[in-house]
């Protein structure tokens, strides 16, 4: 299945989104590595889901706007997101870095979400688990 591309505009920012498939709207949210990775999965997805992947501000071909300095800028802006598409009951999905933007806008506002799936969350404390140590993991 073939994505459809396009670009929303957001908080003075331009944000890159590929788009394909019909049923409950999945948001996938990439890590650092990129969106493009993860294509032939979502391919799949698509199947089954509406699924969307943005490029996150900031990478590929999307504006990188002034006023993102952290992850929480990210959750508020992917909030924005939701409701400028007006998406609903939504299965958002996040790996590594996106799992992490994935855990912060479900503990700020979750109404616009069916569920949450965490891929190998970066960013996230847990009591007694010692964080990973990103120079030492392969590729």
């Amino acid at each position: 299945m073939e994505f459809a591309e396009s670009f929303v505009e957001l908080n003075g920012c331009r944000t890159h989104l590929r788009r394909a498939g019909k049923g409950r709207p999945l948001l996938f949210l990439h890590g650092a590595s990129g969106a493009p990775v993860i294509m032939p999965f979502m391919r799949a997805l698509a199947g089954s889901f509406d699924v969307l992947i943005t490029e996150h501000p900031g990478y590929g071909r999307s504006d990188e706007p002034e006023w993102l300095e952290n992850i929480h800028d990210m959750a508020y802006f992917y909030l924005d997101f939701l409701q400028k598409l007006d998406l609903k009951d939504v299965v958002l999905v996040g790996s590594s870095m996106g799992g992490w933007m994935a855990a912060e806008i479900a503990v700020r506002d979750a109404s616009r979400l069916k569920s949450v799936v965490l891929v190998r969350p970066a960013g996230l404390v847990a009591p007694g688990v010692l964080p990973a140590d990103i120079f030492l993991l392969p590729p």
